[in-house]
């Protein structure tokens, strides 16, 4: 398989292709012996769709090896870690995504009370919006 056809499947970009290959976490790739073009075997396109999928779940590069790894040496205990630390990870950004969308969201009804000219749901909206904010600042 081409490198365009694997990166159309993986959704890995060509230069991010090339650059796995070159730090090692996926072999060196064969060349097609007349036009020296990569030509993916399907085992190794497989693998690519496997980091495509650690990737989209937010693993990076030291982890992605650290999952091959486990995988070529059934270290089962070292991939339950693995996983285990990237579901904290998630959970730590879902946690940070809620406090923003709240701040967000209190500024929507702050600005929405202006437009309605009402002291009263902006004064409530002002207190909310300070907590989401003091929320905020927690994260920095």
């Amino acid at each position: 398989m081409s490198i365009q056809e694997v990166a159309r499947r993986t959704g890995f970009s060509e230069p991010t292709l090339r650059y796995y290959e070159r730090v090692g976490l996926i072999p060196r790739v064969p060349r097609d012996p007349s036009s020296r073009h990569r030509r993916y075997p399907m085992e190794l396109v497989e693998r690519l769709e496997a980091l495509a999928c650690l990737r989209a779940s937010g693993l990076g590069i030291d982890d992605m090896r650290a999952y091959l790894l486990g995988v070529e040496h059934g270290d089962a205990e070292r991939l339950v870690a693995l996983f285990g630390e990237q579901v904290v990870r998630l959970d730590q950004e879902m946690a940070a995504l809620q406090r923003r969308r709240r701040y967000v969201l209190s500024k929507v009804g702050l600005w929405q009370a202006r437009v309605s000219d009402d002291p009263a749901a902006e004064a409530a909206a002002t207190r909310e919006t300070v907590q989401a904010a003091e929320e905020l600042w927690g994260e920095f």
